[in-house]
């Protein structure tokens, strides 16, 4: 059985908040809390395109197709991938 890909997409979105919520619920310690990595990695994008320095294209997914279709778009030769968890 297929899921229609919205609502695999949203239900995938879903899933990671609910355990995400979890994790944060735990009364234990944190190294790294998501929601500030998060926060840390959008502003140092932020700060960067602020000072005018250039950032490359950039695509954060888990979509196979989704990742074939940027790579096509780019030069070649000109993509970097980078494992987040």
């Amino acid at each position: 059985m297929t899921m229609d890909m919205q609502l695999r997409d949203a239900s995938i979105q879903e899933s990671c908040a609910t355990i995400q919520g979890m994790i944060a619920s735990l009364n234990a310690f944190h190294l790294d809390l998501v929601h500030l990595i998060r926060h840390a990695s959008n502003k140092q994008h932020k700060v960067a395109r602020s000072l005018g320095i250039e950032t490359p294209q950039t695509l954060t997914t888990n979509n196979p197709l989704a990742v074939g279709e940027f790579v096509g778009e780019c030069p070649q030769g000109g993509t970097l991938t980078r494992q987040v968890s």
